[in-house]
């Protein structure tokens, strides 16, 4: 009477050799093979229609380069580089070397913002590194 039917799917040989391949999983498409973003171009604003918040504004050099001393002898540009970058935007970084490439025991770190470098000077004056405690100010040009 009213019993469900069961559907059977007959499969006869080699009907798996003949039946298409399934359809494969899409790949990324590297991004040399896209084409170019479009690129739109408009005239540079004029000097009084540019409006940079303060917050932006470059630094003098008096406010943002610092004077870093007690450096042990194997400090590079790269090590006083990595001890300041998270404080903010460096433009410049030096480690004062002699001949045979040993840092002098001091350096230069100049931020592009007074406040990045009031923190850094904040941070770091006094800290011990290595063996030598490190004193960080504001760099003072001779004769200032």
């Amino acid at each position: 009477g009213d019993q469900p039917q069961q559907l059977l799917q007959h499969n006869p040989p080699g009907a798996a050799a003949r039946a298409p391949p399934a359809p494969k999983a899409p790949q990324a498409v590297p991004s040399y093979m896209l084409p170019p973003a479009p690129v739109h171009v408009r005239a540079a604003p004029t000097a009084g229609e540019l409006q940079i918040p303060r917050r932006f504004h470059v630094s003098p050099e008096e406010y943002t380069n610092l004077h870093i001393t007690g450096l042990e002898s194997n400090v590079t540009d790269l090590h006083l580089y990595q001890a300041f970058a998270g404080f903010g935007a460096i433009s410049s970084v030096k480690a004062m070397v002699d001949l045979h490439g040993n840092c002098k025991g001091w350096g230069f770190v100049q931020f592009m913002y007074a406040g990045d470098a009031e923190a850094a000077i904040e941070s770091t004056n006094g800290m011990v590194v290595g063996t030598k405690q490190w004193v960080v100010s504001h760099h003072k040009k001779k004769g200032a």
